[in-house]
């Protein structure tokens, strides 16, 4: 990873069609991929040699039942989950020989029937398995494996719902959900009640918030929570809660689903500015956290891994086919760079100060119009830090029949050079949706969007290290190319 040279190419072979890769995992010297497909085939463990990519060793293990993960890989064992009745088989993952199996069951009997269900949960040194009655009100079984020998834990009872409201046509609650930590720890949500359990099952808090996921460092849980029906770019809230004590330390707000690195919890914001996607690093030490921009210009851009302050991202082109050049996408490894001397973090280290005002940077002097317009500026959050000045700016006619004028600050940059990136990415951007874009001069680009709501022509315009976009309403191609070249002449460009 610290280098980009290739260690080993593997090619899967005897591997039917309709398989996918569900997971893949290195331990060691051994990459472990578990194939699956939909219906009642079996599940097809591979183990490879990282140094050769040659097989090592396969194991093809009877197709699992019930809901969550159907396999676990983790530490040395590989993990199947069966259902009816409920098993779990371990494999050794540098031989592939089985270490042990287990049968959970509810309230000591074994129901060979339909009428009960179980859903897994993948928690590092514990697996989960929970089982319930597909009856309102029963008791269902939290119970708690040893993922290296199979011993059974604890277990814990827990009430399901009594409404029948709360289930579907075949017995399967509306809301369930086991989001496990990768220390051992769980949070189960039943209904409308949560429970957080630690790895030894000790009870640390009940509620009735939805808990995303879960990360422990020493004593202390971090615990993610937002509602999944909330839109992406709502944050989540994070909780810091002494597992010893049960309280809760601190919380914040953050925008990316978090996962430990070292002493840094680290993940991808979701964001609709289609520009640049953000990594989040949050200091555990602290609480504090930046927002780190990474610029692409392909349609997915997803963070896939990350160790120490290294962080790799995978850019894909979108295509259903191989391309004509036969690559489908670019990984890049970024190296994270502190900034201890940065007092604003959450504007991915620029100060708000360095963002322009919106309302001064269209000079009418400059347009030639003989319309007169009223500027209403519009101030926004960026991550949770208010901007002091406009952002953005809509210019009013005195005219009813002449259009507005919407001018925005998309993105400062922390040089022009990387405003100029930017702007290369947003053309780039473009022509791979099949939208008209061009460049108009040495800093604007014209782009014919076509969101949902209609056509909109827009450009965009480098000033200094600023990237402001430009639009009319109704559109009027002429009005925003006169407006964005006034724009350009306000501004240094350093």
């Amino acid at each position: 990873m610290a280098t980009g040279s290739r260690i080993s190419e593997v090619l899967p072979h005897g591997i039917p069609q309709e398989y996918g890769a569900e997971q893949l995992r290195i331990n060691g010297s051994t990459l472990v991929i578990a194939w699956t497909a939909v219906g009642s085939d079996p599940v097809l463990l591979r183990g490879y040699d990282v140094a050769t990519g040659r097989q090592v060793w396969h194991r093809d293990v009877a197709q699992p039942s019930g809901l969550g993960p159907r396999v676990a890989l983790t530490g040395r064992i590989a993990a199947v989950f069966s259902g009816f009745p409920v098993k779990v088989k371990a494999f050794d993952v540098y031989t592939g020989a089985q270490r042990w199996s287990a049968e959970p069951t509810i309230a000591g009997l074994r129901f060979q029937s339909l009428e009960y269900s179980a859903v897994y949960a993948d928690a590092g040194k514990i697996w989960y398995v929970f089982m319930w009655h597909r009856s309102p009100g029963s008791l269902a079984k939290l119970t708690a494996l040893d993922s290296l020998t199979g011993r059974r834990l604890w277990q814990q009872a827990i009430r399901m719902p009594v409404e029948p409201s709360a289930y579907d046509a075949i017995g399967y609650p509306y809301q369930l959900r086991l989001t496990p930590s990768d220390a051992g720890d769980i949070a189960v949500k039943v209904g409308e009640e949560l429970r957080m359990y630690s790895d030894s099952g000790r009870l640390l808090s009940r509620g009735s918030d939805y808990v995303w996921s879960l990360t422990r460092k020493g004593s202390v849980l971090y615990v993610q929570e937002r509602d999944p029906q909330e839109k992406e770019y709502k944050p989540f809230r994070l909780r810091a809660l002494d597992v010893n004590r049960g309280e809760t330390l601190w919380d914040r707000p953050v925008y990316a689903s978090l996962e430990l690195e070292g002493n840094a919890m680290i993940g991808q914001i979701r964001h609709e500015w289609p520009m640049a996607t953000y990594v989040e690093y949050l200091a555990l030490d602290s609480g504090h956290s930046v927002q780190v921009p990474v610029l692409s210009s392909v349609w997915h851009t997803e963070l896939i891994g990350s160790h120490g302050d290294l962080l790799a991202i995978w850019e894909e082109k979108g295509n259903t086919v191989t391309p004509p050049d036969g690559l489908f996408g670019r990984l890049t490894v970024y190296r994270l760079v502190a900034d201890p001397g940065n007092p604003h973090p959450a504007l991915a280290g620029l100060p708000p100060a360095r963002w322009p005002d919106a309302c001064r940077l269209l000079h009418f002097g400059k347009l030639s119009t003989s319309v007169q317009y009223t500027p209403i500026p519009q101030r926004r959050s960026i991550f949770g830090t208010r901007l002091p000045q406009p952002s953005a700016c809509t210019y009013v006619p005195d005219k009813g029949t002449a259009p507005l004028i919407r001018l925005s600050v998309e993105y400062t940059a922390p040089s022009a050079r990387e405003a100029e990136r930017l702007m290369r990415s947003r053309l780039a951007l473009a022509r791979l949706s099949f939208q008209t874009a061009e460049w108009i001069g040495s800093r604007r680009i014209a782009v014919t969007e076509e969101p949902p709501s209609g056509q909109i022509y827009a450009v965009y315009v480098r000033v200094g290290t600023s990237v402001v976009r430009i639009t009319t309403t109704p559109t009027t191609p002429a009005l925003v190319r006169r407006a964005a070249e006034a724009v350009e002449l306000s501004g240094s460009h350093d």
